[in-house]
Formats: C-alpha cells, structure tokens, sequence
C-alpha cells in the first residue's frame, strides 16, 4: 500500500522503507543513486531532472552523459551537496546507508526503493511519477507493465513446468529461491526453480547440489563476460550439453520496465527445443 494525499499544497508519498517523503513541489533537481531507478526515470521521461546518477547507470544511451557521483559501495557527499537535489533516490537494501543517513540529517529528503513482487515495480511508476508530478504517465506505465505480466503468464501456462538452474552470478554459483523478483520470473515461464525453497533470497550453491537436483535447463544470468567460463563449467557434464543458454543480467536483475524484456527471453531460453 502506498499514500498520495496532498495536504496543504504539499506532495506526501509513503516509499519501500515506510517513511513518509514531503515535498512543498514536484521534483526539478533529483539524483539517482540505482541504475534501475535512473532507467525509471527515463520511462517517465523526466530525465532532464537527473543531475546525477551511480555507476553502471548505462541504460538508455544518453544516461551515460549524466555525472556519476557513487556506486554500490560509496557516495560522494560533497557532490551531492553541491548539487542541492530535490530529492535523492536510493535502493533500499543497497549502497551507503551511512553518506545517505548523512544526507537526510543536513535536509535532503531521501526515497528508498525495494519492490518485493512485480507489482511492486508496477506501482513503484506511479509514487515516482507523483513526486515528478506526472501521474499520468506513472498510471499508464503501471497498467502497461502489469499488462505485460498477464501476458507472460498466459503464454506459457500450458507448458510442460521445466526444472531450472537459474545461476545468477558469472563465475561463482549463487541462485535464487521463489520470494525473490528472479525466483518470480522463473514462476511466469512455468518453470520450477531447482533452489525455490532455499531460506535465503540469493544463496550460494554448489556444483554437486545443482548435480543432484536434476535441471533439464541450466540458464546462465550474465554480462557475457562470464559466460563462456560457466559454459565450460556445465559442459563437462554431458546431461547439460544442448540445455546450457544465457540471459543478459542487464535485463534480468534491474527491477525496472525493462526486466519484462529479460523474463520474456528468459521464458524462451527455458522452453526452447522443449515441449
């Protein structure tokens, strides 16, 4: 659930951390501190807010042209400061809890996002787009996301489930289990995740417990620059050659519009030369 009561002029919005954001005017001046959030903000299409953003903030093309001033460990306070932003957005789970704990004691209102579920990326395009005063357009990007959601279901609810190893690291084996948004996607395209039931959300894993559950899918979450290694990892073993293919984690891990792109791959990837 979330709140857009306006009181008094002002523009109240509840974010993932359960802290209530004022501002006295839509958003002129914001800086990103997560690439999916910057990606938002340019399917809003207020991206001439943007004054900063944090490394890997590579999508679209011209995101590359906005200054970075942090990355998933650090955040340059001084920078910040001097850029006097409106707001700042931040991953909740993620990034430098004590420069943004900083920010917030000088004034700066900070909007911590975490969506849980697919819906919850949904509906994270209309909280932002109350704050940038373009609710419209986070109305229309929520139903047209969840929309798409539906649609993935449908196509592939009368497939035969697949077992799947989903790897979500190029080298090392992590995997996920079903609460987390990957796990979910794995769920879209009728597939059952080998590590759906495990406790933690990202776990490692090894070559054996993968062996021992019997994948008929093995699907490889990368930049491309691992992917050859894990391909030769899993072709050594001759039950996985043919079954081994790749997903871009571009697409896939950034909670965004644009993960709809990485889940209707995925879904191929998992049900071609299948069935």
């Amino acid at each position: 659930m979330f709140t857009s009561l306006p009181l008094f002029g002002d523009i109240r919005i509840s974010d993932d951390a359960g802290r209530v954001i004022v501002l006295a005017a839509p958003v002129a001046r914001v800086i990103s501190l997560s690439p999916h959030l910057t990606e938002m903000l340019f399917d809003l299409e207020v991206q001439d807010t943007l004054i900063g953003t944090s490394r890997y903030s590579d999508y679209p093309e011209a995101a590359k042209q906005i200054d970075i001033i942090a990355d998933a460990f650090q955040i340059n306070v001084e920078a910040v400061i001097a850029r006097q932003p409106d707001l700042i957005l931040a991953w909740h789970s993620g990034g430098d809890s004590r420069a943004l704990y900083k920010l917030e004691q000088l004034g700066f209102p900070v909007y911590r996002n975490e969506a849980k579920t697919l819906a919850g990326i949904a509906s994270t395009f209309v909280r932002l787009a109350t704050l940038f005063g373009v609710d419209e357009k986070g109305r229309a990007l929520q139903a047209s996301f969840n929309e798409r959601v539906l649609g993935i279901k449908r196509q592939y609810k009368d497939h035969t489930a697949r077992r799947v190893f989903l790897q979500v690291s190029e080298r090392q084996l992590y995997s996920v289990n079903d609460k987390h948004l990957i796990g979910q996607a794995l769920s879209l395209c009728q597939a059952t995740n080998i590590f759906g039931s495990e406790d933690m959300m990202v776990a490692p894993v090894s070559t054996e417990s993968v062996l021992v559950r019997k994948p008929d899918v093995i699907v490889i979450s990368s930049s491309r620059l691992g992917f050859a290694e894990a391909q030769e990892l899993w072709n050594k073993f001759q039950q996985f050659q043919g079954s081994i293919k790749y997903v871009d984690s571009g697409k896939l891990s950034r909670p965004s519009f644009r993960m709809l792109d990485g889940i209707e791959d995925l879904c191929r990837q998992i049900h071609r030369s299948a069935d």
